[in-house]
């Protein structure tokens, strides 16, 4: 509500020095100011929360220019984000299509950041595209809209449909949102199957070092990308570390947050604070295995033992530190490319690359959880819940028929996971779906393994394995 000036009360004038001081203020003098906002709400019985708009998570760089909302990630309470997933870093009126257009690299990644699920949605641009598509040509993508609200939930993050308000609602909702509103309701049927920590029991991580290297470089970090986006289509299983730069984010890792974890991949662009390389070098000496460029960045050197070939895709040498080893990826980093097997997948979306993502993860002992699927077209996803002693395993079906706004059904799914410690000796599978009711499955468990075979997948399930 406007006043006039002469009758501003506290809360106009701190808002205002809050806008004013936008483009002025440094970082220090916006957190300042917001934990101020934050301070007097409270003090009113009321909350503030603050968001991010961004595209991409703020990976793009449209003419050069990074939209940083990763920078700000102190500030966000959470972050909202509008999606288009352009490899060259710039923004577009276009949707990527599956199965190249996968979401998972930003719901985990902003998952990491703030713990807790981050809802995005397709790019504003990008979906009056389809929604003038879809009034003029009488076309539907019910089944695509599923896919991204499936994947998002699978991938630790959350998914928005649009609002729109015009007469013929039920239109717009059976041409676009019937899907993903059918899997919504399944989310909120079953929400304990969506909840926790969400950690996949994978013994590999992705450390994202956020710094301001990345800014002259096409969509930011490409390296993080396209490890994330081939170790999924490659049915590796991984969770992902954050970590500020200790300017403008807090640097909060710690040595428990690498404690689930035996190897980690570190994406370039490196630069790491201190902590970072003394949290990072304890744990390669004492026994974990790391796989980066440049290692000179954390310390470390091959002192006196001699490295040898690279026997791991894409790594050109290896060494011993202390009693862990450091495998250095290949290819030479410029100020505009970070030359790995990460970035150039996501840059150029060859099958080759992706096999070698998956080759390298199979060489440091990750097993894939799904065996022959190859192109990317099935996702999985598991979750431990050991308070609930129960492994949760979301499948996503990522072979949308666009043409007839259908999925190409997927039959006799073969899943082999990792066992957890805590489920019982007998256990038991069920499959849960839109299109069904609850389902037994056939599962033959060992004492380090579950294989489970699904004899059908629409556009997505969830299977929660549990003892008898």
């Amino acid at each position: 509500k406007q006043r006039p000036h002469h009758n501003a009360g506290p809360d106009d004038l701190l808002f205002r020095e809050f806008i004013y001081s936008q483009e002025q203020a440094s970082f220090d003098s916006r957190k300042r100011l917001v934990d101020a906002l934050r301070d007097h709400a409270r003090a009113h019985g009321r909350e503030v929360a603050f968001c991010t708009n961004a595209a991409d998570l703020g990976s793009v760089n449209p003419g050069g220019h990074w939209v940083r909302a990763l920078m700000f990630a102190d500030i966000f309470d959470l972050f909202i984000y509008e999606q288009n997933v352009e490899p060259i870093g710039m923004t577009s009126d276009e949707v990527m299509k599956y199965p190249r257009g996968k979401w998972i690299a930003y719901h985990k990644l902003a998952h990491a950041i703030h713990h807790r699920r981050a809802p995005a949605v397709i790019h504003a641009g990008a979906m009056g595209r389809l929604i003038q598509q879809g009034l003029l040509g009488g076309k539907s993508i019910n089944t695509w809209l599923a896919v991204q609200s499936a994947e998002a939930y699978a991938a630790n993050g959350a998914y928005v449909q649009y609002y729109i308000e015009p007469k013929p609602l039920k239109m717009f909702f059976d041409k676009f949102w019937m899907g993903s509103a059918k899997h919504a309701a399944f989310v909120q049927a079953h929400r304990d199957m969506y909840e926790g920590d969400l950690r996949s029991g994978s013994p590999l991580a992705l450390v994202f070092l956020m710094n301001e290297r990345g800014r002259t470089i096409p969509a930011v970090y490409p390296s993080y990308l396209g490890f994330a986006q081939g170790l999924a289509e490659c049915h590796i299983p991984f969770d992902v570390v954050f970590a500020g730069d200790g300017h403008y984010v807090e640097d909060r890792l710690a040595r428990d947050d690498l404690k689930h974890y035996q190897t980690l991949i570190v994406p370039s662009p490196l630069a790491p604070t201190r902590n970072q390389q003394r949290v990072i070098g304890d744990f390669v000496r004492d026994g974990g295995t790391i796989v980066c460029h440049e290692p000179g960045c954390f310390g470390f050197s091959r002192a006196d033992d001699a490295s040898q070939p690279g026997d791991l895709a894409g790594c050109e040498e290896i060494f011993r530190h202390g009693k862990g080893r450091v495998a250095v990826l290949r290819g030479d980093i410029s100020e505009t490319w970070t030359d790995d097997i990460g970035s150039n997948y996501f840059k150029t979306y060859e099958p080759e690359l992706r096999a070698q993502v998956g080759t390298l993860a199979q060489s440091l002992g990750i097993s894939p959880l799904i065996s022959g699927e190859d192109k990317g077209l099935i996702g999985a996803f598991p979750v431990r819940q050991p308070a609930l002693k129960r492994l949760v395993l979301h499948l996503v079906n990522y072979d949308v028929d666009y043409a007839k706004d259908a999925i190409r059904e997927k039959r006799d799914v073969a899943i082999n996971v990792l066992r957890p410690d805590f489920l019982p000796e007998h256990v038991i599978a069920r499959l849960y779906s839109a299109e069904k009711d609850a389902q037994s499955l056939d599962i033959v468990a060992s004492d380090d393994a579950l294989q489970i075979s699904v004899p059908h997948l629409g556009v997505w399930a969830t299977i929660a394995v549990t003892g008898e």
